[in-house]
């Protein structure tokens, strides 16, 4: 099959070009600026972002959750609660570390993803409260019983 034409969606193709881009990012990243910035000035700049979105009430209160933390010398640690949550940071985010880098002359950033486990809220409804007092005074069952209380 020499006489192949290939398609214009070509996995191979694409695969090699996403390399290429790959080696060309991680060759520059040695060449630029990697000035020291201080966790105040992280902690600054967030909470500047922060209320600079403060109108997109969806957006705000997903990413007032996450906390960000500098780790080492270009290390930032994010803790978020939720995969989607993160997904939802992930876009909306790119333009603030792309600032951020700017202002602190440091590109040489690592971004590290940490999940926070929470723990299970529960919400008891009438029936648990009260089977819960139950178990605490048996008297309150020997009334259950007797005047069949209905929860529902």
């Amino acid at each position: 099959m020499k006489g192949r034409i290939p398609s214009l969606f070509n996995i191979e193709g694409n695969i090699k070009k996403k390399q290429e881009q790959q080696n060309t990012v991680e060759s520059n990243d040695g060449n630029l600026p990697n000035d020291y910035f201080s966790p105040g000035t992280l902690q600054e700049e967030w909470n500047a972002f922060l209320d600079k979105i403060k109108n997109n009430t969806p957006a705000y209160s997903t990413l007032k959750a996450f906390v960000v933390h500098k780790e080492s010398d270009n290390l930032i640690s994010i803790t978020y609660a939720s995969d989607s949550s993160k997904k939802h940071f992930e876009d909306m985010v790119g333009d603030f570390f792309a600032n951020f880098k700017k202002k602190v002359n440091n590109y040489n950033i690592t971004i590290e993803y940490r999940q926070k486990a929470l723990p299970r809220i529960s919400v008891k409804n009438n029936r648990d409260i009260f089977y819960e007092l139950a178990h605490k005074y048996p008297l309150l069952k020997e009334l259950d019983d007797l005047l069949k209380f209905d929860f529902n």
